[in-house]
C-alpha cells in the first residue's frame, strides 16, 4: 500500500492471492517502458512468467515454413526506429521495434489491453518462425551445394 505523509492511504500497489498464487499491480497500466522483460504484466495488472514447457501448451502442431516465412516477412515490413514517448524513457533514446500496430493478422503476436486495443508484440514469439524460416533456408542451400551450385 502507499500511504501519503499524513497516513492516509493513497493506492494499492500490490496485491497477491494465495489460491491463485498471482500478484496483481493495479497502477502497473499507467506507466510503461520500451525495454523488454521476462515477464509478463497483463491487461488486467497481473504479473505472470512466461513458460515454454509443453505442460502448460495444449493444441500443440509443427509451425510450418510457409507460416513462418509469412510473418518473417510481415515482421520485417513492420520493423521500426522510434524514441520512446513514454515519460519513464529517456525521450534522446533510439529504439528498434515492431510497430504491434502493423501486425494485427497475426493476432498471436499481439498484446491487448482491456479495452481491446493493441498493447504490445510478443517478440519472444517470432524467434521460432524465424527458426523455422532458417532451417528451411539451411536445406536449400545445402541441396544446392550438393549440385555444385
Amino acid at each position: 500500500y502507499a500511504y501519503s505523509d499524513a497516513g492516509s492511504l493513497i493506492d494499492t500497489l500490490l496485491t497477491y492471492d494465495r489460491a491463485t498464487t498471482t500478484m496483481k499491480f493495479p497502477a502497473s497500466g499507467a506507466k510503461t517502458t520500451a525495454s523488454a522483460a521476462n515477464a509478463f504484466i497483463g491487461a488486467d495488472g497481473f504479473l505472470q512468467r512466461s513458460t515454454s514447457a509443453l505442460k502448460y501448451k495444449r493444441d500443440v502442431v509443427p509451425l510450418g515454413a510457409d507460416r513462418a516465412k509469412e510473418i518473417v516477412k510481415d515482421v520485417a515490413s513492420a520493423a521500426i526506429t522510434y524514441r520512446s514517448a513514454t515519460a519513464t524513457d529517456d525521450p534522446s533514446r533510439q529504439h528498434i521495434g515492431v510497430a504491434a500496430d502493423w501486425m494485427t493478422d497475426h493476432p498471436e503476436l499481439i498484446h491487448y489491453g482491456s479495452d481491446g486495443q493493441v498493447e504490445g508484440f510478443a517478440y519472444e514469439r517470432v524467434v521460432a518462425a524465424q527458426s523455422v524460416v532458417i532451417a528451411a533456408l539451411e536445406a536449400r542451400l545445402a541441396a544446392l551445394e550438393a549440385r555444385g551450385i
